[in-house]
């Protein structure tokens, strides 16, 4: 354990924008918890849900390590816009130019 602190310690830029591009990869993956346009399980939706709920609470912990000091207005800010962000990097994948199969190439 405490080589793994003493990595973080000695990179702490680089597991900071480790964490946040994660944080960001993450909200791509969880988004859409359910889809209506096909159709799906409740085991594929709760396993998606649970997934989220688990990594996130990690994520919220590596939070609290990374900025020991900030209050909790600023964390809620910051995961909001990681979670827009990721939320738009889904949807340009899957309905934007970004797609393959948009047939705009």
């Amino acid at each position: 354990m405490s080589k793994i602190t003493h990595f973080v310690k000695r990179h702490k830029k680089l597991f900071t924008a480790m964490t946040l591009i994660f944080f960001v990869l993450l909200g791509g993956a969880a988004f859409p918890i359910y889809n209506l346009t096909k159709e799906w399980s409740i085991t594929l939706t709760l396993s998606i849900l649970v997934s989220a709920i688990g990594y996130s609470g990690m994520l919220g912990v590596t939070e609290i390590a990374l900025f020991p000091n900030a209050k909790i207005y600023h964390i809620i800010p910051l995961n909001l816009v990681l979670t827009l962000l990721s939320m738009g990097c889904r949807y340009l994948l899957e309905y934007g130019e970004v797609s393959v199969g948009s047939g705009k190439w």
